[in-house]
């Protein structure tokens, strides 16, 4: 059996030129979200979410304080169901560009986190130029914060 201090659960990996890395570990979303959003520049997140992840459980508000802590904190977008439905990736579109956001927070699962890139493909097609950044922070095991794209059917 290895002893406590021969096994971390806490670290940083990255691999591609998009992703600015994986921090995890207890305590990491903590200490690396500050850290990202000065990386990527993002002064003001739309945090995108589930109904559910928002209704059931405090992690949704540990961000929002965490970016209110960092005055990162625009607004969070909560209406995003199973399956990143398109009427709801529009509606978040147009709450980012009312509240004047400049990137992502995309909390919870695969929908959330494929939803929030929906809405930043769907910005950059509208108003040019750069994608805008995402921070995503998986609550599953989905490997929707691994990839830069998403596929809809």
């Amino acid at each position: 059996m290895a002893s406590q201090d021969q096994t971390s659960l806490l670290g940083f990996y990255s691999w591609t030129d998009t992703l600015k890395g994986v921090y995890y570990g207890p305590g990491s979303t903590k200490t690396a979200l500050p850290k990202l959003l000065n990386t990527l520049g993002i002064k003001k997140a739309l945090l995108v979410t589930g109904k559910s992840l928002y209704d059931k459980t405090d992690i949704v508000k540990k961000i929002e304080d965490i970016l209110k802590e960092h005055n990162s904190y625009g607004a969070t977008f909560h209406e995003i169901g199973q399956h990143s439905p398109i009427a709801e990736i529009r509606r978040g579109v147009t709450f980012f560009t009312q509240l004047q956001c400049d990137g992502v927070v995309a909390v919870g699962g695969g929908s959330p986190i494929d939803a929030s890139k929906a809405i930043l493909y769907l910005l950059q097609k509208e108003m040019g130029g750069p994608t805008l950044p995402q921070i995503a922070i998986p609550t599953t095991l989905s490997a929707a914060e691994y990839s830069v794209s998403l596929i809809r059917a």
